[in-house]
């Protein structure tokens, strides 16, 4: 974009913002007859005989005071002539405090026509969207611009005049001042150094309060949620007011210095450096803002601007595998603190899917069949053990329960995993697509084999679409990629809208030049991380030799369109793919996968606790993650714990098969459900060392009934 395409542009702005602004100024002081000019506007009405004068200020409300952000009411405070107020407080002002004008909710203001309110209105509105639009402009554009501006201007006056019984010499003279000045600013060349140095206070007050008013209405936009795209035509948004839960937070849990950290607290973790700009880093697992290369540009940029503003803090979020990467953008002049969103703590895990489906039975009703009653609710929540297993504490993964529950309310029991919580998920589309289908005119007259057949065609283009977008650090595709998925749904008679609706969501971007683009995206990067690992499964069942090694590396990083590939921003991928490893398959595949994540920097234990629980505790999961898994002071992998083997509810199946194949160790048992849980779990104890032994439930339920357990189990703990 050069100066010559944009001089035109910037002379439109020159001509509102001196032109413009001087009619205003002109209405202003044309319609508050007797204000000495430095004399302030409350000062002004508060002396005007309240019983005839004609101002909304006195009509609507004697105490009503328009409503400024910070730059207007410094300029309100210390300027009395109204001169460098700008066009957006001139029209309060007008609206308030001139005689004789409509009321303040009159549609005079707003409604097309040639009466003083529209006319002023539009003055705005021509600023605000000149300040919006590209400078970019031709001659004749400009000279229309002009043109026009400069006929609603010369209107403007003359109805002023009529409106505050002015002289027709005033008027005469205002005009030709105006004249002049136009003429001025349309004739003369343009520097653009000297219009950003005349007009920069102008611009930047603009984008301040328009920024102000977009950032107020944000938090409106996100306060629903819509889980349910692909259930109904229509949108389903629930209130997020209605579904909240408080999340547990944690800092300095991987150096083993955990400690809770209120989530109303967060930004008081960097308080106290006065002299020091400050980033709060809150890292998460799936779900959440992840730096990438998309992001890093901004995060950069921010934090670069920030520099010099020490009162300045910045929050970003992160997932664990971008979280170096997020670190070292972070200049050395900042005070930074990391801390960890762990999820939804345990004793409000159904406490949330209660919420969540009353909101979905209060928002949608007739898109389920009756609804079950409270206590069939009560029940299948308390089946599926929510409050002790750990794949839970994630809020998407509970969020899926919710839906299943909604929809399939058999489908799901205590043994369900994280992986077949996303399998069943899956299902559930492919059902409502299918019911799509069966009504649509390119489909109706297949059978449903010949349906399903076609759907799981396009469906492999799809994943490997969303793998090399995953490579790319991309949630939406590719125009290309996008363009080679509806061609695969014209090759197979598939409905390409139908088809993209069911597995993404469509959304409007706004390009640079302003334009409106159509992206298509998945509702969540967990989504497309399974669709990743589906490609590679596909991709293995197709080898002649599916069970040799190296067969999952060699697909991942031989694709065709891939970036270079950051195994550290694989990990949530691998792990699905252990978890989709078919029981009959070799070995070698799951050896292989387990081997890749310890690669990709899995190597806390609840990280590989959380792969075995994935897969069921599978003996051959079990065995490959053994190797890598860290004991109490040795350092297996980069990652080196030195305190024992802590063992919680949650993790007890898991550590039932892991404890029989680890080297004898020491062992911490912290229990708060029921002793005779442990049973299972004293015969893998055998060649361990227990070194510290609690049983909440019997601080603070001392039945006597429980002590007889807890003697049995005392007694075959070695200590």
């Amino acid at each position: 974009m050069s100066l010559s395409t944009m001089k035109y542009g910037c002379k439109v702005i020159m001509n509102l913002e001196a032109a413009a602004k001087k009619v205003m100024q002109i209405v202003l002081k044309w319609g508050t007859p007797g204000k000495d000019p430095n004399e302030d506007f409350i000062t002004y009405v508060k002396c005007l005989d309240s019983s005839i004068s004609k101002t909304n200020y006195i009509l609507e409300d004697k105490k009503r005071h328009p409503n400024r952000n910070k730059t207007q009411k410094d300029k309100v405070k210390n300027d009395n002539s109204c001169e460098t107020y700008d066009i957006t407080l001139l029209l309060i002002f007008i609206k308030l405090y001139c005689l004789n004008m409509a009321r303040l909710n009159d549609a005079a203001w707003s409604n097309d026509g040639d009466e003083l309110e529209n006319l002023l209105y539009q003055i705005k509105e021509a600023r605000n969207n000149a300040m919006h639009e590209s400078l970019e402009m031709k001659e004749n554009e400009f000279k229309e611009n002009t043109k026009k501006l400069r006929e609603d201007l010369i209107a403007t006056l003359t109805k002023a005049k009529e409106r505050f019984s002015r002289s027709d010499a005033e008027l005469k003279e205002e005009i030709e001042k105006l004249e002049v000045g136009m003429n001025k600013i349309t004739n003369e060349p343009l520097d653009l150094d000297d219009f950003l140095r005349d007009y920069h206070s102008d611009l930047q007050d603009h984008t301040i309060n328009r920024l102000a008013d977009q950032l107020k209405q944000h938090p409106t936009y996100k306060k629903y949620v819509a889980p349910l795209d692909f259930l109904t035509t229509s949108k389903v948004s629930l209130n997020i007011e209605n579904i909240y839960v408080k999340p547990k937070f944690m800092q300095g849990r991987p150096e083993g210095k955990a400690k809770d950290v209120e989530h109303l607290d967060l930004i008081k973790l960097v308080q106290g450096r006065p002299n020091q700009p400050k980033v709060l880093v809150v890292e998460g697992l799936a779900g959440s803002d992840e730096v990438n290369e998309s992001s890093q540009k901004l995060i950069r940029d921010i934090l670069d601007q920030m520099q010099g503003n020490p009162k300045c803090t910045v929050m970003i979020t992160t997932r664990p595998e971008a979280l170096q990467e997020g670190l070292q953008l972070i200049p050395s002049t900042y005070y930074w603190v990391e801390v960890e969103l762990v999820g939804i703590p345990k004793g409000q895990r159904e406490d949330f899917l209660h919420r969540y489906l009353d909101e979905l039975h209060k928002t949608c009703p007739g898109t389920t069949p009756t609804p079950p009653t409270t206590y069939d609710i009560n029940q299948r929540i308390k089946q599926l053990d929510v409050e002790t297993k750990e794949h839970f504490r994630l809020p998407l993964n509970l969020s899926i329960v919710a839906i299943l529950m909604y929809s399939w309310p058999d489908k799901m029991n205590r043994n369900t995993t994280q992986t077949e919580l996303y399998s069943l998920i899956h299902e559930l589309t492919l059902e409502k697509l299918d019911k799509r289908l069966i009504d649509n005119d390119l489909t109706k007259h297949f059978d449903r084999r010949t349906r399903l057949d076609k759907v799981e065609n396009w469906l492999s283009a799809l994943y490997c679409e969303m793998f090399i977008a995953l490579t790319h650090d991309q949630l939406t595709l590719q125009e290309e990629s996008v363009n080679k998925l509806r061609s695969k749904c014209d090759t197979l008679h598939l409905p390409p809208d139908k088809m993209m609706a069911a597995f993404m969501e469509t959304r409007i971007v706004k390009t640079f030049r302003g334009c409106d683009l159509d992206c298509c995206s998945v509702p969540h990067k967990g989504f497309q991380e399974r669709y990743g690992a589906l490609y590679i499964i596909q991709g293995i069942k197709q080898l002649e030799k599916p069970e040799e090694s190296g067969n999952v590396k060699q697909i991942m990083f031989s694709t065709p369109g891939i970036c270079p590939i950051q195994l550290s921003k694989m990990q949530n991928l691998l792990q699905m793919l252990v978890g989709m490893i078919p029981h009959d398959w070799d070995s070698i595949m799951v050896k292989d996968v387990v081997n890749l994540l310890q690669e990709a920097g899995v190597n806390r234990r609840d990280q590989w606790l959380d792969v075995i629980e994935d897969t069921k505790c599978s003996e051959k999961v079990v065995k490959a993650i053994a190797d890598h898994f860290p004991l109490p002071g040795a350092s297996v992998n980069t990652w080196d714990e030195n305190d024992p083997i802590e063992i919680k509810d949650g993790r007890i199946a898991a550590y039932e098969k892991l404890l029989y194949i680890l080297p004898p160790t020491q062992v911490e048992l912290d229990i708060d459900g029921d002793p005779a849980s442990l049973n299972c779990l004293l015969a893998s104890l055998d060649h361990h060392v227990c070194i510290e032994f609690k049983l909440w439930q019997t601080y603070y339920n001392p039945t006597e009934d429980i002590y007889p357990i807890v003697d049995q189990l005392l007694s075959k703990v070695q200590w």
